[in-house]
């Protein structure tokens, strides 16, 4: 269970910095509904298929977010907006989550060269699915 939670973190995290006004905030929800989904899903852990099917859709969702967000500042926004949905998600964990993302901002500085501001981009840059 807790190998699935930090998948979804990872996942949620290469999302939120992959990636206009309502538009932000309207793909914000669409992710956040998405991570939320997802999570409700691995709380069961009774269909894998379900489960991968679900995060497959969550990477697509921010591959196209990342070419769809490409400015530094409307990467921020997306992830301001993307936090601030997160919170309406009722499902276990996804506190722990948002306190992930949190702890990420303070740990990556776009302009410092040693940051670990592509921590999680390199390990799913490639990646398509589960299978």
């Amino acid at each position: 269970m807790k190998k699935i939670f930090t998948f979804f973190s990872l996942v949620a995290s290469v999302a939120v910095f992959t990636a206009c006004g309502n538009s932000i905030q309207s793909d914000a929800g669409k992710m956040a509904d998405k991570t939320c989904e997802c999570a409700g899903l691995a709380q069961d852990l009774s269909d894998i298929d379900q489960i991968q099917a679900c995060a497959n859709e969550l990477i697509q969702m921010g591959k196209d977010l990342d070419k769809k967000y490409t400015t530094e500042e409307d990467q921020k926004a997306f992830k301001d907006a993307y936090r601030e949905a997160l919170k309406s998600c009722n499902v276990q964990g996804v506190d722990e989550l948002i306190g992930v993302l949190d702890s990420f901002d303070e740990n990556v500085s776009p302009d410092d060269p040693d940051s670990d501001s592509d921590l999680f981009l390199d390990d799913y840059e490639d990646y398509d699915d589960f299978d």
